[in-house]
């Protein structure tokens, strides 16, 4: 059962959140858009290769777990919908399809799913009746919250039990990444998804950008 979920209040600790974030499969299309675009500067260190890919099975692993721990059956492409809805707010059907990297017949699909899982619904745009906005429902939002706060005590643990030498060191590289694959700083992100059901204010922003 989803229960309602309020966004984390701001501290001083600084949440290791992005580095995993950067790195977990609901973000694999971000990295592969990133990789298609042939910006390789240079060859990477194959040790940090290594050790990334051992830890993004691990991030996967955590994924599944937080969904599990929820007793969602939702999948991992529809999770990642729900992601780009709350990170980026209503989309329309070709945005969404274009951000999760499929057809947007799969996407619509999806979506039917979603809809009658209660998680998103759909609506007619106020001006151009051809276009249909997807966004988050109430249930789906905050169900993108808990999964979002559990896995962040996931990790939380994993840091305090990996006891991080250089913690800021870390925490720069992780920020770097996260923002290569995509990806919005966590305080941002949770700025974000607080505002994801609001079809209100996205309609006049997507048409702007």
């Amino acid at each position: 059962m989803v229960t309602s979920i309020s966004a984390p209040a701001a501290s001083a600790q600084k949440p290791p959140t992005p580095v995993a974030e950067s790195l977990l499969v609901c973000n694999y299309y971000q990295v592969a858009r990133y990789s298609s675009r042939g910006r390789r500067a240079s060859t990477p260190p194959q040790p940090a290769v290594d050790a990334l890919m051992a830890l993004s099975r691990a991030m996967v692993a955590l994924t599944v777990r937080s969904l599990n721990e929820l007793g969602t059956d939702v999948t991992l492409t529809q999770y990642r919908t729900l992601i780009v809805l709350a990170s980026q707010g209503p989309q329309r059907t070709a945005d969404l399809a274009r951000e999760v990297s499929v057809r947007p017949s799969t996407v619509s699909r999806m979506c039917d799913r979603l809809v009658a899982r209660g998680l998103v619904r759909r609506q007619p745009d106020d001006t151009d009746r051809r276009v249909v906005w997807v966004a988050l429902t109430d249930a789906g939002k905050d169900l993108v919250g808990q999964a979002m706060t559990l896995r962040r005590q996931l990790l939380s643990d994993l840091v305090a039990a990996t006891g991080v030498p250089d913690a800021e060191t870390f925490a720069a590289t992780a920020e770097r990444l996260a923002t290569i694959a995509g990806e919005l700083p966590d305080p941002m992100w949770w700025n974000q998804w607080q505002r994801s059901t609001d079809l209100t204010r996205t309609h006049s922003d997507q048409k702007a950008a």
